[in-house]
């Protein structure tokens, strides 16, 4: 495959990928996936890889997701994804002692 997956096939991709909506893309705003099309130009194992380091950590991309999801105004989601935005820098400045 020379060119990448066109839209909307590649945000499907991706979509599909998060069938249980664990990482937040099957719900995710179209404009989200819409970059993230573009950022990986389409191609499948781009795709792939843009979701494996997802599904790795979603907390790390929280803030992100929650930002869009204002965007969209979907205000629910985006509240759900600041709170685990913000349960994650928590967890960043917690130093070891405690």
């Amino acid at each position: 495959m020379d060119e990448g997956l066109e839209s909307p096939y590649a945000e499907n991709v991706l979509r599909e990928m998060d069938a249980d909506g664990r990482v937040g893309l099957k719900s995710a705003p179209d404009a989200l996936l819409n970059k993230a099309r573009e950022k990986t130009r389409g191609y499948p194992r781009a795709l792939e890889a843009l979701y494996a380091q997802s599904a790795d950590a979603p907390q790390r991309h929280a803030a992100e997701l929650a930002r869009h999801f204002e965007a969209a105004g979907l205000a629910e989601q985006a509240a759900g994804y600041w709170l685990q935005a913000g349960q994650y820098a928590l967890y960043l400045s917690a130093t070891p002692a405690a």
